[in-house]
């Protein structure tokens, strides 16, 4: 996908399964599948959009309304929380 983005290609997606060796553990699986996508000439603003907008889709599809992780929810359709890096240490180190 790189090359292409660096041939002059202006959106690129890829979906597909990735393998890694010895990494194994209660967050990590050697086999998953990634979606990896690029588009050149936008801003991260946009870029934050289409993250939201993703997880949004995802949550629709697979029928839920809140993910649950660990004892935590969250809201998939809710506004994404934007933190700078400094806020983001100050609130959550």
């Amino acid at each position: 996908c790189k090359k292409l983005l660096a041939a002059g290609e202006k959106r690129i997606f890829s979906l597909s399964a990735v393998y890694r060796n010895r990494e194994r553990g209660p967050l990590h699986h050697p086999s998953f599948t990634m979606l990896e996508w690029y588009r050149a000439d936008e801003t991260y603003e946009s870029l934050m959009e289409d993250c939201a907008g993703l997880v949004a889709l995802a949550a629709e599809r697979a029928g839920t309304k809140r993910f649950a992780f660990r004892g935590r929810e969250a809201d998939p359709f809710a506004e994404p929380e934007r933190l700078s890096v400094a806020e983001a240490f100050t609130r959550h180190a």
